[in-house]
C-alpha cells in the first residue's frame, strides 16, 4: 500500500534505506582496553567509530594538515605560534563536537549521557585525540623556525 503511494506520487520524498555493510577496519572487533569501565566502554565506542567512519578521519587529518601548511607558509612566527595556539583551542572543540554527534546521535546512548561517566570520557578523548596533532603541529614549527 504504501509503495504504491510512494510510486504514484512523484512530489512525496521517498526514505533512503540504508544498507550496513561489514566495516573494513575492526571487522571481528575484540576489545581495545584490558579493564572495563563505562567510560573505556565510551572510549572504545568513538575510537571505533572515528576510524571506521572516513568522513570523520579525513576531516581530523585535514584539520591537522591545513594548518600544518600554514605553519609552514606564514612567515612571522608570532602568527606561527597564534595559529598554533588557535588550532589547539579548535581541535579540542571539535572533537568535543564530534563525540557528541557521534555518541548522541544514537538513541541508545542517549540515555547514559547523565552518567558522570560519559562528560569523564569525552574530556580524556578531547585531550588524548587533541595531544597528538599539537605535538606535531609543535615539532613542524620548531623544525620551520631552526
Amino acid at each position: 500500500m504504501m509503495n504504491s503511494i510512494f510510486q504514484l506520487s512523484p512530489d512525496m520524498e521517498k526514505p533512503k534505506v540504508v544498507k550496513r555493510k561489514k566495516p573494513f577496519l575492526f571487522r571481528r572487533s575484540k576489545r581495545i582496553f584490558k579493564q572495563r569501565t563505562e567510560e573505556h566502554g565510551f572510549m572504545e565506542l568513538f575510537i571505533k567509530i572515528l576510524i571506521r567512519n572516513l568522513t570523520y578521519l579525513s576531516g581530523y587529518f585535514r584539520l591537522v594538515s591545513v594548518t600544518g601548511a600554514a605553519i609552514v607558509v606564514v612567515p612571522p612566527i608570532l602568527f606561527k605560534v597564534l595559529i598554533l595556539i588557535g588550532f589547539s583551542f579548535f581541535i579540542h572543540g571539535w572533537i568535543i563536537s564530534l563525540w557528541d554527534q557521534v555518541i548522541l546521535s544514537h538513541p541508545i546512548s542517549k540515555k547514559y549521557e547523565t552518567k558522570p561517566a560519559f562528560y569523564h570520557a569525552r574530556k580524556k578523548m578531547s585531550l588524548y585525540s587533541s595531544i597528538p596533532t599539537v605535538s606535531f603541529l609543535v615539532i613542524l614549527l620548531i623544525v620551520n623556525i631552526i
